[in-house]
């Protein structure tokens, strides 16, 4: 009974979720139109402390049915590519990983889009304006972002615990709470914090009975640098 209700719960998260996905990505090319140009596309890198990880009801090799669980960290690295659909949004596409060192393994990735929202002043430009005439401020600038896409882990790990590989897929929502900080035009560092977790999963089925479906989760707190083409 517990185990539903946690179910139930982690299912209402998630449209909830789904819900505001769907708006900000709305809101986001609700934006001013503009045409776009190779100065308007950046790209960067972000790493930090935190860890990504898998936790999977299975059989294991004794025949029993157990809830394997498996991370990689405690660095969280990723890349991404972005634009700004209007002065107030920003659209990304990124893919992260958690990577643990010992014994090493890389397993657990997060690919998908995030739209950043600018709350309280227009983002940092990320080129000149056509007069030539732009101002840059120096100075964090928040936001908020949510972000959607597909979830994958596949860890194999000497563990005497008889699951050897613990792997599996969903699509998964997260949101985003940071600030960018331009430190020249079309530059600047980004700290963020990334929480992000799978919904929706499918179930898997044997002759007898189904299990749950893998639960595939992200955190971490990352700092980004990020540039013009």
């Amino acid at each position: 009974m517990v185990a539903n209700r946690l179910r139930n719960t982690r299912n209402t998260i998630g449209t909830g979720l789904a819900g505001t996905c769907f708006v900000v990505l709305l809101l986001s090319f609700v934006g001013e139109a503009r045409a776009f140009t190779a100065s308007d596309y950046r790209w960067g890198v972000s790493a930090g402390y935190g860890g990504t990880g898998i936790s999977s009801t299975q059989p294991l090799s004794n025949g029993a049915i157990g809830t394997v669980q498996r991370s990689d960290g405690p660095v969280v690295a990723s890349v991404f590519v972005e634009t700004l659909l209007s002065d107030y949004f920003g659209l990304a596409f990124e893919h992260s990983r958690g990577v643990n060192f010992v014994p090493f393994s890389a397993g657990v990735s997060f690919t998908g889009f995030v739209s950043r929202w600018y709350f309280l002043e227009p983002a940092p430009a990320m080129s000149a304006a056509p007069s030539g005439s732009t101002i840059l401020i120096k100075r964090f600038v928040p936001f908020y972002g949510i972000a959607v896409g597909l979830a994958q882990a596949d860890i194999q790990r000497d563990v005497n615990d008889g699951a050897p590989t613990v792997s599996g897929s969903g699509m998964f929502f997260g949101m985003r709470l940071g600030a960018d900080y331009p430190t020249k035009l079309g530059q600047g560092i980004r700290p963020e914090l990334v929480v992000s977790t799978t919904q929706y999963s499918s179930m898997f089925a044997t002759a007898k009975t189904a299990y749950p479906a893998p639960l595939i989760q992200e955190f971490s707190l990352q700092c980004a640098w990020y540039f013009n083409f």
